[in-house]
């Protein structure tokens, strides 16, 4: 079965939609931060690791990351959203076997909702690392008065209130209804989670990293990512 073309698009739109799209962009520069005077750095580290990772995944340029004091935020990852997004120049017409082309309005949408649920994912990346601990307490991250039952208590949300204010933005921007922005949010959530696991590896080096310099530049974070994701490719023998 053969795969529908897709186009570039804000490149292969009319200006209007082009403009229209740049004009929508919440910001060049995300800033993700933890919202606490009063955290542990080591889970400070692994919090901006986990945005960091998640947005480079995403196809995010990553700029900055580090989790030196600079204000009572502690912790940011800075990240530019990709310039274009590839989404599909037609669509299967439901309960038909023919595909119809997609108009430019409907193009425009798509790219708008992939950039929402990449803004939302990896704002939630810091959520997604707190589930991860909750769920594996020898990983040792989370404060130990913070653990109850398998849960937390008010430490995510103060930590965490910036990103989810961003994920329920981008959700707010995607649907009319309670259901449909609870739907966004949680479907952003597990593939938060998700994408952490997956590079659990990367996420390591990059929270170690954090932990001995304190800072990494987009160069130096590159230099990681390639790094971790070579080793997940190259067997040994």
């Amino acid at each position: 079965m053969s795969e529908s073309p897709t186009v570039q698009a804000n490149t292969d739109l009319p200006s209007r939609e082009r403009r229209a799209i740049r004009a929508r962009r919440l910001v060049i520069c995300d800033y993700i931060s933890l919202d606490g005077p009063r955290f542990p750095r080591r889970l400070s580290a692994y919090h901006e690791a986990a945005h960091a990772v998640v947005a480079w995944r995403l196809g995010c340029t990553v700029k900055r990351v580090t989790i030196v004091a600079e204000s009572a935020q502690g912790g940011v990852c800075v990240h530019v959203t990709p310039d274009t997004y590839r989404v599909p120049g037609s669509r299967r017409i439901r309960g038909r076997p023919v595909r119809q082309e997609t108009t430019p309005d409907e193009r425009v949408a798509m790219a708008r909702r992939q950039r929402d649920a990449g803004t939302a994912t990896a704002a939630l990346a810091g959520v997604a690392l707190e589930d991860i601990a909750r769920a594996a307490p020898t990983l040792d991250l989370l404060p130990a008065n913070e653990m109850l039952d398998g849960t937390t208590l008010e430490g995510q949300q103060l930590r965490s209130s910036t990103d989810i204010h961003t994920a329920a933005d981008a959700a707010r921007r995607q649907h009319r209804t309670d259901a449909g922005r609870e739907q966004f949010f949680r479907r952003a959530r597990a593939r938060a989670i998700r994408i952490v696991v997956e590079n659990w590896p990367s996420v390591t080096a990059v929270a170690v990293a954090l932990l001995e310099h304190g800072t990494l530049d987009g160069g130096e974070f590159d230099r990681l990512m390639r790094a971790a994701s070579h080793r997940r490719t190259t067997r040994p023998g």
